[in-house]
């Protein structure tokens, strides 16, 4: 068996990419179950949600969240600027940053979306784990695909060359992370890769 480090965890904050509430779809269904969950368990949850596309603030999520913070996604971004993918950069706010701050949980990044400041040296002591609901860049480039053929047989379109963009910028923002691939055992022997178990504690509420 391989070694274990196992975390018990009472209290978390989680980074959401778009608002998880009415769960309509499928990232916001698997980030608003997950909250369900831990809520279920008895786990605090601290909320950080972007929101965009005329979103509102969600009671029925603040009524599973210990506290939950809305910030508004940075739209108006140059896509070619900078060295990380626009659905990262867009999503980024010193007010969360600070939020973060204020104590040690465990932080749960949902998506490659949110990690624009997973490699701040604030927070190079924390316990982090990004969830990838996709692989990003294969994602957009299959939208580019999509979106191409769907211009050819109508008018000319900017969104091919945005998507096409954005894999780009994806495909060299996802080595970035720090992360510890797994890797298929050569032998039958018992490997000593440290993997780190997440634990939620139950408490009564």
């Amino acid at each position: 068996m391989s070694k274990q480090n196992t975390v018990k965890i009472s209290h978390i904050h989680i980074i959401a990419f778009d608002l998880p509430y009415p769960p309509d779809y499928g990232g916001a269904t698997d980030i608003y179950h997950k909250i369900r969950s831990l809520y279920d368990l008895g786990v605090k949850i601290t909320l950080h949600v972007f929101l965009y596309k005329g979103k509102m603030p969600a009671p029925a999520l603040e009524a599973l969240t210990e506290k939950t913070h809305y910030y508004y996604r940075r739209r108006f971004v140059n896509p070619f600027w900078g060295s990380k993918p626009y659905v990262v950069t867009t999503r980024n706010s010193e007010n969360l940053m600070r939020k973060l701050l204020l104590d040690d949980y465990p932080i749960l990044f949902e998506g490659l979306h949110t990690t624009a400041y997973l490699g701040r040296p604030e927070l190079k002591d924390r316990i982090m784990v990004v969830r990838a609901h996709n692989v990003e860049h294969n994602y957009y480039r299959a939208l580019g695909f999509a979106e191409r053929h769907r211009s050819n047989k109508n008018s000319s379109s900017w969104k091919p060359i945005d998507f096409k963009t954005t894999s780009l910028y994806c495909s060299k923002h996802t080595p970035s992370l720090p992360y510890r691939p797994w890797k298929q055992p050569t032998s039958k022997k018992p490997t000593a890769t440290p993997t780190i178990s997440l634990h939620f504690t139950q408490t009564p509420k």
